[in-house]
């Protein structure tokens, strides 16, 4: 399992790859390049995925994947 606990902020892409459960509890910003999240499991978003105009893509094993309510930037 994997948790996304600190924001991230890069210019290039990001990838996360885990076995498991991911969850996304901290924002990933806009400065972002290319998003790839991929869950063995389930997948949790709780905070904003951004990227500067390059794909996010998400994908999830059989528990699948789910997008709580996230509060808009300021």
């Amino acid at each position: 399992d994997f948790t996304l606990a600190s924001p991230v902020v890069t210019s290039g892409a990001l990838t996360i790859d885990a076995g498991g459960d991911v969850t996304v509890a901290a924002p990933i910003t806009y400065d972002t390049g290319a998003v790839t999240i991929t869950a063995g499991d389930a997948l949790v978003v709780d905070n904003q995925v951004r990227s500067n105009d390059k794909p996010i893509t998400l994908n999830a094993g059989a528990g699948g994947i789910t997008i709580n309510t996230i509060a808009s930037a300021p």
